[in-house]
């Protein structure tokens, strides 16, 4: 029996939303999806490794690093996405960023210079699918090991854009105005100056402020933002 396509849902009362996408049990899975990083270099099986196989070098990228056939970093489409554009009840984008070409390695093991280059591939992506006047939200997400949902032990991360804002942000959003219209400052710039001289700084230079925010959500759960003020 074949699977629906995904839709957006909404609650029955509150301004929450789920997109259901029966496709994506479909999606690829290493031999052991609750993978522990720590082991995860006994554990790898190359072999089984969509990312790692021969076709994949031939597959379409939206964004290559690197050439062809020596690829540093490699931006394909979802093959089971939870949105997409001919899609109307769960309009949307959904991109995989294959990180590294090298199996064993993780984001946290790679040079300063493949991080910097896997950062302005996001920016690069970012602003192509700002293009596109549909879409209203970008959302750059990696789950960090089986347990956060990765299906793939290969270092990848993911670009999501939907053509709708999240209820929660919008709120936000408008938060952020009425207290600029109140006190005249930005909420993020006086977050930043309080911060910067508290006991929850993890990391500070001239360009970015590292913190754990006063009321987290998550446990670890770190902020960090540009001293650069951006209307």
């Amino acid at each position: 029996m074949a699977k629906s396509s995904a839709e957006l849902r909404k609650d029955y009362i509150q301004d929450k939303y789920v997109i259901i996408a029966p496709r994506r049990l479909d999606r690829p899975h290493g031999s052991d999806v609750n993978f522990d990083l720590a082991s995860v270099h006994q554990s790898v099986k190359k072999e089984h490794c969509v990312f790692c196989h021969p076709r994949f070098k031939s597959e379409k990228a939206l964004l290559i690093i690197g050439p062809k056939e020596n690829w540093q970093i490699k931006v394909v489409k979802n093959k089971y996405p939870a949105v997409a554009l001919d899609n109307k009840k769960a309009y949307g984008v959904q991109e995989v960023v294959v990180e590294t070409p090298d199996h064993k390695k993780q984001l946290e093991e790679l040079t300063v210079a493949q991080v910097e280059k896997i950062l302005e591939v996001y920016a690069t992506r970012t602003k192509a699918l700002m293009r596109n006047k549909k879409l209203e939200y970008i959302l750059i997400f990696k789950n960090n090991g089986g347990r956060a949902g990765a299906s793939l032990q290969h270092a990848h991360s993911q670009i999501f854009a939907t053509g709708f804002i999240p209820p929660h942000l919008l709120d936000k959003s408008q938060r952020v105005q009425a207290y600029k219209l109140k006190t005249g400052r930005c909420v993020y710039c006086d977050v930043i100056k309080e911060e910067s001289k508290g006991p929850r700084r993890v990391y500070e230079d001239q360009y970015i402020l590292a913190f754990t925010p006063y009321a987290s959500l998550y446990n670890y759960e770190i902020w960090i933002m540009p001293k650069r003020h951006l209307d």
